[in-house]
Formats: structure tokens, sequence, C-alpha cells
């Protein structure tokens, strides 16, 4: 306990000691005025999600993370205040909120899980939000091809808007996955349907208020995933390599991009080999997907996809098990009996 509110304290102060840095950037930027200061913010998630598993032993899992996770997060802003001090000291704020609701609820495995997320998917946005700002800036010729930057009500409301629903782009992969865990569910002797009871963090409850609950939660929790990796990912990254290299060449570097950024993880988890690789084609497909969306409907789609393919699935996966008191580590890895995936990761560890 005394422990927790050290670590709670140590975060705590690196937000709240951010400096505020007035020097806004003005018009007219070259490119590498527009990128340096979101690579320098987005580098700060490719660190922590390479050093995470070689640092600490700690159970990230249990959403127990080490005080200098979200510490090394914390800083990833700091370029805002070069560029909008003003914007900026929303973001401190708001990671300051979600850090400090994160340290209240650790005894709440679900809400602990759900707050850290909005921590780092807020952090996350932040490196999307300099490049918007900086891209608008860009000097005439620097760009050629017409781009819209997107605010997170945009993003926000995408996943529920009728048009983005019923794209083919949407309805195939969505409806594939949802159809595959459907099959699952009905099949389930452990499902809340079949025990007609729901347990959450070993707590019994009805299956009406266990579906709310959970429901509730992962529309929150799988939405900022949605939209916090999509702009980081799509609306940054794949869209830089996009500008420079075109699509086709874009999507075969970011196939191993992000998947690339995983194996340290991987190898400090111990793995072995052929679950590495297979992680590996999996993550890669996924963003192969998602990078099509973005082509064909912009971060809008991007996110709805990327939103409704984790709802589905984890949510799906707690219903197919949750039936059952010992449900803390099935929800996340698609019902085996231990989780050994990162926080960081468990988004893109979907069961096909």
């Amino acid at each position: 306990m005394l422990k927790n509110k050290i670590d709670a304290i140590v975060a705590l102060i690196v937000l709240a000691s951010l400096p505020t840095i007035s020097s806004a950037q003005g018009t007219g930027l070259t490119r590498k005025e527009v990128l340096k200061n979101p690579l320098m913010s987005a580098s700060v998630s490719v660190i922590t999600a390479n050093s995470i598993g070689f640092l600490d032993s700690t159970d990230l899992t249990n959403a127990q993370l080490p005080w200098w996770m979200p510490a090394i997060i914390a800083p990833q802003h700091l370029p805002m205040y070069k560029i909008n001090p003003g914007l900026a000291k929303k973001y401190s704020i708001a990671e300051g909120v979600f850090l400090g609701a994160h340290y209240a609820t650790r005894d709440n495995y679900m809400l602990a899980k759900t707050t850290i997320n909005l921590y780092m998917m807020t952090a996350w946005y932040s490196s999307y939000n300099m490049y918007k700002i900086n891209r608008n800036n860009a000097a005439p010729g620097v760009y050629k091809d017409e781009w819209k930057g997107y605010s997170v009500k945009e993003l926000a409301v995408a996943p529920i808007q009728f048009k983005k629903l019923i794209r083919p782009m949407f309805l195939l992969p969505v409806g594939l996955i949802a159809w595959s865990q459907f099959r699952q569910i009905s099949d389930s002797e452990t499902s809340i349907f079949e025990t007609k009871k729901a347990y959450i963090d070993g707590k019994e409850y009805s299956v009406g208020a266990g579906l709310a609950l959970m429901t509730t939660n992962n529309i929150i929790h799988y939405l900022a995933t949605g939209i916090g990796e999509e702009v980081l990912y799509r609306g940054f990254i794949y869209e830089e390599l996009r500008t420079t290299f075109g699509s086709r060449r874009a999507k075969f570097y970011d196939f191993f991009i992000f998947p690339s950024i995983h194996i340290p993880m991987d190898l400090a988890a111990g793995r072995k080999s052929d679950e590495i690789g297979g992680r590996f084609v999996e993550r890669g497909i996924a963003t192969l997907l998602f990078d099509y969306a973005y082509d064909r409907g912009g971060l809008p789609l991007a996110v709805s996809l990327h939103t409704w393919f984790n709802f589905i699935n984890f949510t799906t996966n707690w219903m197919r098990d949750g039936g059952v008191p010992d449900i803390n580590a099935i929800e996340e890895n698609g019902g085996s009996a231990s989780i050994s995936a990162p926080l960081i990761m468990i988004s893109y560890t979907w069961q096909f």
C-alpha cells in the first residue's frame, strides 16, 4: 500500500513539474520543422514499449505499473509547450486526472486498466495533435496532397455514424469477427448465458448488471484505444510514410514497423520463436487492414474499425468465459488460463 502511494506521488510530481515554455512556432514550416516535435513525442511511445519488458519484472497484466512507466509517458506532450502552451497545459491537467484516477482505483482491476489506458492514449493523441498543428502551418508546397486533421470529438462519434458502419470495408471484417466470437459463446459452458451469472474481477453480478457494467467500461476503454493508437500510427506515422513513399511502399514498411516495435517485449517475456512469429504476422495483418481503412475513409474509418474490432473481441471473450469466478486472466487473452501480454500490447492480441 505504501509503495502504491509513493509511486502515485512520484508520477504526479512529474506531471505537476512540467515546464511551461512559451515559444510558439510560426507558419511556413519546412517538413523537418513539421516533424521535429511530433517525432520527439512519438519516440517516447517506442522507447516505453521497448523498455518495459527489460527494465521491470512488475506484473503489468494486473495494471500494477512501475512508477517509471507513467513517468516516461508524462513528458510525451512536452514539445506541445513550444507549439501551443495553453493546449499543452490542458494535456497536463487531463493526464494528471487520468493518472490520479488510475492510482485511486488500483484495487479494481477493470477500472485501473481503463484509467491507465486513458492516460496513455491522451499522451499519444498529443503527438498527433502536434503533427496536425504543424502540418497546417507548413509552407506552401511542402505537402502536395490535401489533408485533414481530426479532433477527438470527430473521431469519438465516428464509430456510431451509420455511413461508416455500412461500408464494405467495415462490415466484412467486423462481421466476420462478430460471427466467430458469437459462435464461441454458443459453444461455451462457462458463458454468462449458460451459467446465468456474470463475474467481473471475481465479483458476482446478475447477467444484466454485468453486461451493462462491462459494456460501458469497454466502450470507454476501446474507444480511447481506437483513437489513441490510430491517430499515432495511421494519422501520423503511416500518413508520413505514404506521403514520402506512396501507399504501396508505405504499407510494406508499416507491416514491419509496428510488429518490430513489440519484438523486444516478446523476447523479454520469454516467448518462443514460433509464438513471436505468429504475433508478428497477426500484428502485421491488423496493421495492413487499418492502413487500407485509412486510405479509403481516413482516420474516422480506421478508428471505427479498430474500436469495433477491440470492443467486440474483448466483450464477447468475457461473455464467453465470464460465467465462472476465475475470470481475471481470461478476459484479456482470448480464453487462456493466464495473461502474459503487457498492457500496451493488449489491444493487438486478437484471436481470429
